[in-house]
């Protein structure tokens, strides 16, 4: 690692930091969005639930009312039965519609829980990378460090050693490191 941390320009492992904790805040975002969208959709689904239930409930009540008259009337029209089947058949076809609603909400909830999951993968990709260049900046600094201090103290012994031989003398350092 010493060999590598020396090769490395610190300026621009920084900088490699810098962009990958940048692209792990960025997939952090599109994640909150997406959880946003998918707890949208949730709602969205809910509401068309209730809607529909609320739509069968009104049709199975309206029906029961028609169908209790038609009891009390008696004998009555063929026309008066028709427009009773043709209400009963509008509220079948909202209740019908309330259902398709449903339905579609179910998809783009599905969707929105696909795109999020997606996120949430990408999210640990990239936060796995920025902890990873972290990492690797802070035990690029250690080994720079130690280096730093092994030169520092061989200098150190070399100022030593010349003051002991005194000045003027050329003899070179045969002492072992």
């Amino acid at each position: 690692m010493d060999d590598a941390a020396l090769r490395v320009r610190p300026s621009g492992l920084r900088a490699l930091v810098r962009v990958r904790a940048d692209r792990e805040r960025q997939a952090l975002l599109e994640l909150h969005a997406r959880l946003a969208d998918r707890d949208a959709a949730i709602e969205a689904r809910d509401r068309a639930a209730r809607e529909l239930a609320q739509k069968e409930s009104s049709r199975r009540s309206r029906e029961a009312l028609i169908y209790e008259s038609l009891k009390s009337l008696g004998p009555i029209a063929a026309e008066a039965v028709a427009a009773h089947q043709v209400a009963i058949g509008r509220w079948s076809e909202l209740v019908e519609t309330a259902a398709s609603r449903v339905a579609a909400a179910q998809i783009d909830l599905d969707d929105a829980g696909d795109a999020a999951r997606d996120a949430r993968a990408r999210y640990a990709v990239r936060a796995r990378a920025a902890r990873k260049w972290t990492r690797i900046e802070v035990l690029v600094a250690t080994a720079r460090g130690r280096l730093s201090e092994a030169a520092a103290e061989r200098e150190m012994e070399d100022d030593t050693l010349s003051r002991r031989l005194g000045p003027g003398s050329n003899s070179t350092r045969t002492a072992p490191r």
